[in-house]
């Protein structure tokens, strides 16, 4: 096929009808009308000789050949989209999305001073924050499905840049009026106490019965929860766990919960910005970054 030929508008309304799986969300989102957005549907489907979006219960399902399509129709538009954003970008007066992906640890700490200080910079930037859970954040960065990503370790440095924004330790987080509240810890005394883990922490855990281990010390775990849960779990129970310190400071400003210093050696652990390579050199991503770098600085300099 000749691209002299192909409206190079049609790839902005697969885009679109690809992501929102609906010819009227599809047309709302590019401002078009209904029948202009079915219109440029059937210009795709007669070009391409694939019917690329078939009707369901659940809404406009992609054939293979869409699906084989979006990937490198969506890296061509936002290589075209960059190509033509001006070298000094303005958060001021720039209009766009953002995906990006935070760990539990972000998601508490990180989410909303960064929502904050983007809409102070930039009020027409929209951050799309997700939790990474169990998302196969390489091969999503890669395809270009998200933007940023905040992991606690780096991704492969060849393929992605990385920058680390916070690095604490962990401390012990129980319910207010707990019976060793006011009480100076041993690690035998931590031993005894009924602890429940954290499931979701996607943190290596391993530090806590490895120490209890060496020591000849029994582990009372009682099992795995959440951070959903521990709250809930944590007032209205003797049971305490082990969280990062920042994590533990945002439970407690509900007062219910308080902290308490960990009878371990101190473990430090990052976290952590990855983005694509390919973004490096993109003066929106990296104003981005900035903000998220700077953002995660100042919560430092609130605690020192």
């Amino acid at each position: 096929m000749r691209l002299s030929r192909f409206d190079l508008n049609l790839l902005v309304v697969f885009e679109a009808l690809m992501e929102e799986r609906s010819v009227s969300r599809a047309a709302s989102r590019l401002a078009l009308s209904q029948p202009a957005t079915s219109n440029a549907l059937s210009r795709l489907r007669a070009l391409l000789n694939d019917p690329l979006f078939v009707r369901t219960p659940a809404g406009m399902e992609p054939t293979s050949r869409a699906l084989h399509l979006a990937v490198p129709i969506r890296r061509a538009l936002e290589d075209f989209a960059q190509a033509l954003e001006p070298e000094d970008f303005s958060p001021a007066t720039a209009s766009r999305t953002f995906r990006l992906a935070l760990n539990n640890h972000a998601a508490l700490v990180l989410a909303a001073p960064i929502l904050r200080a983007c809409a102070i910079e930039a009020p027409g930037i929209r951050l799309d924050i997700r939790p990474s859970g169990t998302l196969a954040l390489d091969d999503l960065l890669d395809r270009g499905d998200l933007d940023f990503v905040i992991t606690a370790q780096p991704l492969d440095r060849q393929r992605f840049a990385s920058r680390v924004l916070i690095e604490d330790g962990y401390q012990l987080v129980m319910r207010a009026g707990h019976p060793i509240a006011e009480v100076a810890l041993s690690l035998a005394d931590f031993s005894a106490l009924s602890r429940v883990d954290v499931s979701s922490s996607g943190e290596d855990m391993a530090f806590v019965s490895q120490a209890l281990s060496e020591a000849g010390l029994p582990d009372a775990s009682v099992g795995s929860v959440p951070y959903l849960a521990l709250p809930t779990l944590l007032t209205d129970t003797d049971h305490v766990a082990v969280v990062r310190k920042q994590i533990a400071q945002v439970l407690a400003r509900s007062g219910e919960i308080i902290t308490h210093p960990l009878p371990l050696p101190d473990r430090r652990v990052a976290t952590v910005l990855s983005w694509h390579q390919r973004h490096s050199g993109h003066a929106a991503h990296l104003w981005l970054a900035d903000l998220i770098t700077r953002t995660g600085r100042q919560i430092v300099e609130a605690e020192a």
